[in-house]
């Protein structure tokens, strides 16, 4: 529906421009128009309708992108962008007072675990300073830091090595990407090299950032994740992404992608 009424509304200009540019400016029509201000007119609509055409792939990209943000597959088309503006929660910084307290009588502090379930046997413990969005198989996270990431899970019916899924799925997707140099490691669950992760700096309009993302494969499950942030590397910034990371559980084992440098 979106995407129709963006067409439209883009036609709609190109029409209105169609309609009141082919005069010779002084409200004549256009057969009272010269050869070279036909020709002028008509290169004017062609710059105009090409403009128009521009503007409607730009918006269909980000209609596109914001569309498959909410399909319910193990894919991830779109994160944040470090900036912690991403999620919107209202009243985090304010509070109500009330009068009286507002609890169950006898009640006492439960202990916390932490733990975040995002699939049955797929947890995390993100900590005091994630803000979490559970969103289907997807777990959204913004640090007060300044962090980004999503964390997906879906099944799959072929556990591909880490070399694998390095060369065929890691390497050709950075290709689309502005990068520097990419480190690797290998991600660990039960002590075994399950997957792999890659980091490496970018941009984001324009600004330096810092770009993390990795897959693992396990049992009949997969997980994949990306988290980015603005600026420069941060040892903090990492330190506080791989906690998070080294916090998740598949079927009960621990996963392990501490951030070491390998090319």
């Amino acid at each position: 529906m979106k995407k129709k009424v963006i067409s439209a509304l883009l036609v709609s200009c190109l029409l209105a421009t169609l309609i009141t540019g082919c005069g010779s400016g002084d409200g004549s029509d256009i057969s009272s128009m010269s050869k070279s201000q036909l020709r002028q007119a008509y290169t004017d609509l062609s710059n105009q309708y090409n403009d128009l055409a521009n503007q409607y792939d730009d918006l269909n990209i980000k209609y596109t992108g914001l569309q498959s943000e909410d399909d319910t597959t193990p894919v991830i088309s779109a994160t944040g962008d470090g900036s912690g503006s991403r999620l919107t929660f209202n009243s985090v910084d304010s509070k109500i007072i009330f009068p009286s307290t507002f609890e169950y009588p006898g009640a006492v502090q439960a202990a916390s675990s932490g733990k975040v379930s995002i699939i049955d046997g797929v947890e995390c413990t993100p900590g005091s300073n994630w803000i979490c969005k559970l969103n289907g198989s997807s777990l959204e996270l913004e640090n007060t830091a300044g962090i980004s990431g999503t964390i997906k899970v879906g099944t799959q019916s072929y556990l591909y090595t880490a070399d694998e899924l390095k060369s065929d799925v890691i390497k050709p997707w950075f290709d689309g990407l502005p990068q520097g140099t990419l480190t690797y490691n290998s991600v660990f669950v039960a002590q075994q090299a399950m997957g792999i992760q890659a980091s490496t700096p970018t941009t984001i309009d324009s600004e330096n950032a810092y770009l993390r993302c990795g897959m693992v494969g396990y049992g009949d499950k997969c997980v994949t994740y990306i988290f980015v942030y603005r600026g420069d590397q941060d040892a903090s910034k990492d330190e506080s992404i791989t906690n998070l990371l080294n916090s998740v559980t598949i079927d009960g084992d621990q996963m392990q992608c501490n951030q070491t440098d390998s090319q």
